[in-house]
């Protein structure tokens, strides 16, 4: 949708209204919950940064990254191609993709950053259901990011990472990044090698978010959702001591009242102190924040990739990787909360809990509430369906196959709780294999 004038429908006018239109796009009548539709559609290879977003009405989209140019290609409910592939950007110099995503009606927004002269750009581009572009791309931010070194003895590397974008029912949309600096004073040579020798280091990341309407104005200005760093001291070839915290993870959610949630993941602390955290910040309707929350109970865990999706009633699911500090076990780790951050059901594991090494996961949500889980375990891709509530539909099933490899799961739900699951394979296909749901 792009007018901005008309007052926004209820969640459960949202629920019904994308319910029908999903249901008339279903992929396959008479397939059971869960069954993959088909085979895996190829989208590209040798890609990088592959992403897909899902509109309630079904359709998809899917970005990645290829010889220097950032490329989207929409897809009918069914995963029948729409239209030619679009070029996105191409980049002069570095950069990256914050993926893609869709509103209610298949419109979507695509966000990037790249490097030029010594600054990182952050931009956004939106666009209609069929593929054309609405208004000019959009300038989200602009970072100073100079590389530099004072002599020998101080060196500052500047930068912009964990870009990403998301979109409600209705299109208004919200892009979130960070910006980081790296200092070290002392000689890097000597302190890797040379008994003895002291530097002195920090890392500083700041994540920073900016809001849009649906027809691409900003509602308020850039704004900064939290600061984390790291001061170390490294003495050669003897040892490494450090505090503070680093993020290991970022996502953000653009609700469908128009709020605005960030979710975070922090790791840090003085040496056995070391916590793994789980933080979420709200921003209302008006911009205004409300102080960040933590999700859960700090751990000794390494927490990392937090990931998360809502309903229509606000409710939400947010999922994470978490690594004993022994590094004997690597779960993932699921809470699901109310739209005020209060804890629907404990916090509990979406593996089989093995012995498995488990990472990146991916979450979707359906405007009910029903939600999937996806993460690669040992080489593969595996999901578990979830019901409205947090009670399990499914156990743990294989998406990739047997024999067959994958990684990066993406993963995307329609309004109804059919699911798409993107993946890499062995080969360097990026593949979405489309699913029955809830």
């Amino acid at each position: 949708m792009h007018a901005t004038d008309s007052p926004r429908p209820s969640a459960a006018t949202l629920l019904s209204l994308a319910a029908s239109s999903a249901a008339l796009l279903s992929p396959t009548a008479g397939a059971a919950p869960g069954d993959p539709i088909g085979p895996p559609i190829v989208v590209a290879n040798s890609a990088a940064n592959e992403q897909v977003a899902r509109a309630g009405n079904g359709r998809m989209v899917a970005s990645y990254l290829k010889s220097g140019a950032l490329t989207a290609k929409r897809y009918a409910a069914n995963g029948t191609p729409l239209g030619a592939p679009i070029t996105v950007t191409t980049f002069p110099g570095r950069g990256s993709s914050g993926g893609a995503a869709m509103d209610a009606d298949g419109d979507f927004v695509v966000a990037w950053f790249n490097e030029e002269q010594r600054r990182t750009l952050i931009r956004a581009q939106r666009y209609a259901a069929d593929g054309s572009a609405l208004g000019p791309v959009i300038e989200v931010a602009s970072v100073l990011t100079p590389d530099s070194a004072v002599g020998t003895l101080v060196d500052i590397n500047q930068g912009v990472s964990r870009l990403s974008v998301d979109m409600n029912a209705d299109g208004d949309f919200a892009v979130m990044f960070s910006d980081f600096q790296r200092s070290l004073v002392g000689n890097r040579f000597a302190c890797k090698y040379l008994i003895g020798a002291v530097c002195f280091g920090d890392a500083r990341e700041t994540l920073r978010l900016r809001r849009y309407d649906a027809s691409g104005a900003p509602l308020g200005p850039l704004s900064q959702v939290a600061t984390v760093s790291e001061p170390n001291v490294e003495i050669g070839r003897l040892g490494f001591l450090s505090a503070g915290r680093l993020l290991t993870g970022t996502d953000i959610e653009m609700r469908t009242d128009g709020s605005t949630l960030a979710a975070w993941s922090t790791f840090g602390g003085v040496r056995a102190l070391s916590r793994g955290r789980v933080y979420t910040r709200n921003y209302n309707v008006d911009g205004s924040a409300q102080p960040a929350r933590e999700v859960g109970v700090a751990t000794d865990a390494y927490r990392a990739g937090v990931q998360f999706d809502s309903s229509a009633d606000g409710s939400y699911v947010l999922v994470h990787s978490s690594e004993a500090a022994d590094a004997s076990d690597r779960a993932i780790e699921l809470d699901l909360l109310a739209s005020d951050g209060s804890p629907i059901r404990p916090r509990t594991r979406a593996d089989a809990q093995s012995n498995n090494f488990r990472t990146s996961p991916a979450v979707c949500m359906d405007a009910a509430g029903n939600h999937v889980v996806a993460f690669r375990e040992v080489g593969s891709i595996v999901a578990r369906r979830y019901a409205t509530g947090g009670t399990a539909l499914s156990g743990q099933f294989e998406v990739t196959g047997p024999s067959v490899s994958g990684s990066n799961p993406a993963l995307a739900c329609d309004a109804v709780g059919n699911f798409v699951i993107g993946y890499t394979r062995s080969n360097r296909d990026f593949v979405l294999q489309l699913h029955e749901g809830p």
